[in-house]
C-alpha cells in the first residue's frame, strides 16, 4: 500500500515538473523571439539583453538547496500521517 501511494505523489511530482519546464521553455523562447525583433531596429551600441527586456523570475533566482533524501524512519512517518487523514476523511464523508 505505501509503495502505491509513494508512486502515485512521484508521478505528480514528476508530472509538474514537466509542466514548469515546458511553461519556461515557451516563455525562454517568446522572450528570444521578442528581443530579437526589438534589436533588429536598434544600433549595435543600443541593442538589449534578452534579460533586460524582458526579465523572468528565474533569471536571478539563486540555485534552490536540494534538501537531503528521508530516512526510511522519516517516510513512514510521513505516509502513516497521510494514510491517518485519508482514513479519517473517509469516516467523515
Amino acid at each position: 500500500m505505501d509503495s502505491e501511494l509513494c508512486t502515485l505523489f512521484n508521478a505528480i511530482e514528476a508530472y509538474f515538473e514537466v509542466e514548469e519546464t515546458r511553461q519556461r521553455q515557451e516563455w525562454e523562447r517568446t522572450r528570444w523571439q521578442a528581443a530579437t525583433l526589438v534589436n533588429i531596429q536598434l544600433k549595435r551600441g543600443d541593442r538589449m539583453k534578452v534579460t533586460q527586456l524582458l526579465p523572468l523570475p528565474w533569471d536571478n533566482q539563486e540555485k534552490l538547496q536540494v534538501s537531503r533524501p528521508l530516512t526510511y524512519e522519516e517516510q513512514k512517518e510521513r505516509f502513516e500521517k497521510i494514510d491517518a487523514f485519508m482514513k479519517q476523511r473517509k469516516g467523515t464523508s
